[in-house]
This record gives structure tokens, C-alpha cells and sequence, in this order.
């Protein structure tokens, strides 16, 4: 999902949770990050970065891996800077 907040900040990330007032995204970038639905200008959907039909040809422990895998690779670029 893609969020653009009434200020211009811009936020990306999975849906976690909404109620009427506010939703909370994971965002790679910042982390799980609580938005006030009077705050948004603006939201859409945004296409997932995993290539179609990969849910149904991995198991739940090859996606777990997969993402700890991806998540690892953030730290360490982090490390190199």
C-alpha cells in the first residue's frame, strides 16, 4: 500500500491493520508506522515485489526463509556504508 499524507510525506508498505480512524502499515523503511485516516491525502493498493503465483508454488517455511533471507541482506548493506 501507498500512503500520501495531506503534509507530502509519502509511506509504503503492507497493510497490517484499520479501524475507522487510523491504519498501521509495515513499512521496510520505517517500520511498523500508525497513520490517522484525517491525515491522508491520499492511498492505493501497490503491486507485490514477489512475482506472481510464488504464494502457491512455495511452502510457508520457503517464503519465512525467503523474507529472513531478504532482511538479512538489509543489514548488511546497512554495515557497509
Amino acid at each position: 500500500m501507498n500512503v500520501t499524507l495531506k503534509n507530502d510525506e509519502t509511506y509504503a508498505g503492507v497493510l497490517k491493520t484499520e479501524t475507522a480512524d487510523q491504519l498501521v502499515i509495515n513499512s521496510p523503511q520505517n517500520g511498523l508506522v500508525t497513520i490517522k485516516k484525517s491525515d491522508i491525502q491520499a492511498r492505493a493498493k501497490s503491486l507485490s515485489p514477489m512475482p506472481e503465483g510464488m504464494g502457491q508454488i512455495l511452502s510457508k517455511r520457503d517464503l519465512r526463509n525467503i523474507v529472513e533471507y531478504l532482511s538479512g541482506l538489509k543489514g548488511e548493506g546497512e554495515a557497509k556504508k
